[in-house]
């Protein structure tokens, strides 16, 4: 998982390096016209084409027909199980290639939410820091500290949470930039990404352990299984779009160009959907 990672991390920031400093719906309708032709393209190796066209066919007939013996009861039944038939069929037809879609989509989905999904820390906004713990947290309050670099505050002593095997600090942005915070356990450091300031970057709102860390926060390489610490999580604002004085979350407006997007080149790249 963590090569698959690293490379998908370095194929987005590549791609969207370009729209750092843009608006997000920049990004936004490039990473959904790039989707759709991904999308189309995988349909197309993977689904059978004449198949799905046969049905389309037959399905059309059978409406037609149904308009046409509207009066006749035995054809009209006959249609529309024609219709439901051929529906069937085309169903089946498109099973495989959504099978090839699911996986890369779900990636891509992860890499765009990381930066479309949460909104940086701004200077002077406060944010938590919650690190939870693998078992019964057994560490002396003096061997427990979070470490800052300059550009950023630790507000509070770490608050104890022992049922919830978690231990919070709150933290203060003062100045733009990307920096690395380290919980330190005894004699063990973790570190953690933190985000100041607007630019499309991945922001990881956890770093955990786990293969499911690793899929859903692939910004950061997971902590090792054996780790006293599970995780560790800053309380990132989400992000909205607007659109006509609507807020929204970014899979709405993605979802939305990306079908009509995909719709739209059917026939360029003559591809049946």
């Amino acid at each position: 998982m963590t090569i698959l990672n690293t490379i998908l991390n370095t194929i987005f920031r590549a791609l969207l390096y370009p729209f750092e400093t843009l608006s997000p719906w920049v990004g936004l309708v490039v990473t959904a016209a790039l989707t759709s032709v991904f999308m189309l393209w995988v349909f197309r190796l993977t689904s059978n084409q004449a198949g799905l066209s046969a049905a389309k066919r037959r399905i059309h007939a059978g409406l037609f027909e149904m308009r046409l013996y509207q009066d006749d009861l035995r054809a009209l039944f006959a249609a529309q199980r024609d219709v439901l038939r051929f529906n069937l069929t085309y169903l089946r037809h498109t099973l495989k290639p959504f099978v090839w879609l699911i996986l890369p989509v779900v990636l891509i989905l992860v890499q765009l939410d990381l930066r479309y999904g949460y909104r940086g820390l701004e200077p002077g906004q406060a944010a938590l820091v919650r690190v939870r713990f693998a078992e019964e947290i057994a560490i002396a309050p003096g061997e427990l500290r979070l470490e800052v670099p300059e550009g950023l505050r630790v507000e509070t002593r770490p608050l104890r949470i022992p049922q919830e095997q978690e231990v919070d600090w709150r933290i203060r942005a003062e100045e733009v930039g990307a920096y690395r915070i380290s919980v330190v356990a005894g004699e063990e450091s973790f570190v953690k990404e933190v985000l100041v300031g607007p630019r499309l970057v991945p922001r990881s709102p956890r770093r955990g352990s786990g293969w499911v860390d690793a899929l859903l926060y692939p910004s950061e390489p997971a902590f090792a299984g054996d780790a006293s610490v599970r995780s560790i999580e800053i309380t990132y604002r989400e992000e909205r779009f607007t659109l006509w004085g609507f807020r929204m979350h970014w899979m709405v407006p993605f979802f939305v160009l990306s079908v009509a997007i995909a719709f739209a080149l059917r026939k360029p790249f003559k591809v049946v959907i």
